[in-house]
Order: structure tokens, then C-alpha cells, then sequence
């Protein structure tokens, strides 16, 4: 996984050529805590995309633009669109279906 920013946030995510995944959480939230292994075992699974993670708390301009009001929250992106939206805790089959769809 890649630690997004505003300052790498057009290179790693919009710029990429792989689909994109982006977590946006914050250091206070439980269920972003429980998110980390499963987004470990995805990336595992799924060599071919990218999942970041931007802290909501760090990247308020990124959380504004994005209109983050629940944390984690699930950006999908390939070649510099936003495909899809996920809010709250999802299990790895939910992401993983997910992830399938948009290839």
C-alpha cells in the first residue's frame, strides 16, 4: 500500500495506469484500524492494482474535493476518473468483487 497526499496524489492516483483504490481514513476510527489487513491480503491478491491510503485528518483539501463524510471511504480510479464509491468497513470479498467489476 502507498501513503497518499495532496502533494503525490496526481501522480500515484490520477496518473496511474493501473486501477487505483484510496482509502480515506483516520487515525480515530476503529473500523479504518480493522481495514489494514484486510487491504494487506487484497493487495496480496492483486498485484496488478494500486491501493493508497490518504488520512483524512492531513488531506483536508483531498477530503473536501471528495466530499469524504464517513470514514474509511473507498475511491475507485482508473486513467484519472473516479469509477466508484464505497462508504464504511467492507469485507475483502466486497472489495474484491468490486475490484473484478471495474478491471
Amino acid at each position: 500500500m502507498i501513503d497518499v497526499n495532496e502533494a503525490n496524489f496526481s501522480e500515484k492516483v490520477l496518473e496511474s495506469d493501473n486501477l487505483v483504490m484510496v482509502e480515506f481514513w483516520s487515525s480515530w476510527c476503529p473500523p479504518c484500524k480493522i481495514m489494514e489487513p484486510t487491504l494487506k491480503k487484497l493487495k496480496e491478491e492483486h498485484p496488478g492494482i494500486t491501493i493508497g491510503k490518504i488520512n483524512t485528518d492531513r488531506n483536508r483539501s483531498l477530503t473536501k474535493k471528495y466530499e469524504i463524510l464517513g470514514v474509511p471511504t473507498f475511491l475507485f480510479f482508473k486513467e484519472g476518473n473516479m469509477l466508484h464509491r464505497e462508504v464504511s468497513a467492507k469485507s475483502k470479498n466486497q472489495l474484491k468483487k468490486i475490484i473484478e467489476e471495474l478491471r
